[in-house]
């Protein structure tokens, strides 16, 4: 009896010291950007920079100044620890119908994220001042 009570004070001793999740609105905040609006898709597209804020949000570059937020149908699990993502697209134009891969090492496993929603983003501050 006196073990469990131990294991339970121990595990909520390291609950506790979790960090708090930020929202989805907190982490663009953090990263000075706001979503502008919804789009159907990405035309031109060109991967430039990524950047997961978790299992079900990326945010992807396409240009020094086009960033789009990704909202996954699924959560994406080896997202936060990939070290490579690819983008599937059609004569490069990216969809509501493409999907992020996400490859993870040392295994090369591939998953595929199906993406649900795309939204433009724009950056609240100018990062070079």
């Amino acid at each position: 009896m006196t073990y469990v009570a131990i294991l339970a004070t121990a595990l909520s001793a390291c609950a506790s010291q979790g960090k708090p999740q930020l929202t989805l609105d907190e982490q663009l905040q953090k990263r000075d950007y706001e979503i502008v609006k919804p789009v159907e898709r990405i035309q031109n597209y060109n991967l430039m920079g990524w950047n997961s804020l978790d299992r079900n949000h990326l945010i992807i570059q396409s240009a020094p100044s086009r960033a789009y937020l990704v909202t996954f149908k699924r959560p994406c699990y080896n997202l936060r620890s990939a070290e490579t993502i690819g983008i599937t697209n059609t004569a490069g134009t990216v969809t509501l119908f493409d999907s992020v891969l996400v490859n993870e090492r040392p295994t090369g496993y591939q998953e595929r994220c199906w993406i649900e929603n795309l939204q433009e983003l724009k950056q609240t501050r100018d990062r070079n001042a």
